[in-house]
């Protein structure tokens, strides 16, 4: 394969992988507290001999837009969403993950727990158990909670000084691979889950952009082939 369709090709692979992205974006458009992601790349300069390069697309990595996403009202007193930056601290048996999805339940020992069954942590990084026979709760914006009018604990939002950082882990959860901050600016809402900051028409559009794009290289590729099996051709007959 000669050096020009070489090129072509890592630019048909950088495409494929910015589909791959826009459609994991679009599958999550009704996921909660997700954050939408998109590819990131550089030129990779290669000789080819004296006096020429060739440059190839080689990918940087993905980033992901922390912006926040709209708020829907639910009405569920286990249903919470974080205002402003921050992530609630979960428990799971790899560590603390974190997670700006605030789909809340209590599980049969009465802890507050994500929807697979690890426990949301207290300010003092324990999970929080609500008494038995407790009638109401109640989550205030600095992340107190009350159980029928007495406080119980405190729910806190930690943010990360580098969020690029974080790692996705699946359910929703995050890593961190720093230490993380206290954000007490964040405000906990109570009845409130955070929606996906996802654009579906925005997608869509840069999804056709992108097939187009591919199209073109691939038009491209094959003119150029065409025109290669020609002069072989030709050149063949000549001889």
């Amino acid at each position: 394969m000669d050096s020009g369709s070489l090129v072509a090709l890592s630019q048909q692979k950088a495409l494929q992988r910015m589909m791959d992205v826009i459609a994991q974006n679009l599958a999550n458009t009704g996921t909660i507290g997700y954050k939408s992601e998109k590819t990131c790349f550089e030129n990779h300069i290669k000789s080819a001999g004296t006096n020429h390069n060739l440059s190839f697309v080689r990918e940087r990595g993905i980033l992901r837009d922390f912006t926040e996403g709209p708020g829907q009202h639910t009405g569920n007193a286990l249903h919470l969403m974080i205002h402003g930056k921050g992530f609630f601290p979960i428990q799971t048996e790899q560590g603390t993950y974190y997670t700006r999805c605030g789909v809340f339940e209590l599980d049969a020992s009465s802890r507050i727990v994500t929807s697979s069954g690890d426990p949301l942590l207290d300010a003092n990084g324990s999970p929080i158990v609500i008494p038995a026979g407790t009638k109401s709760i109640e989550v205030a914006c600095d992340g107190t909670i009350s159980v029928d009018q007495h406080i119980l604990g405190r729910i806190q939002a930690f943010s990360f000084e580098d969020e690029q950082s974080l790692v996705p882990k699946g359910h929703n959860l995050l890593r961190a691979e720093e230490e993380p901050v206290i954000n007490d600016q964040a405000e906990i809402l109570q009845g409130m889950l955070e929606q996906s900051n996802i654009n579906p028409i925005y997608e869509v559009t840069k999804m056709i952009e992108v097939l187009r794009r591919y199209q073109e290289i691939q038009y491209a590729m094959d003119s150029h082939k065409e025109r290669q099996d020609d002069a072989t051709d030709r050149l063949v007959k000549i001889v």
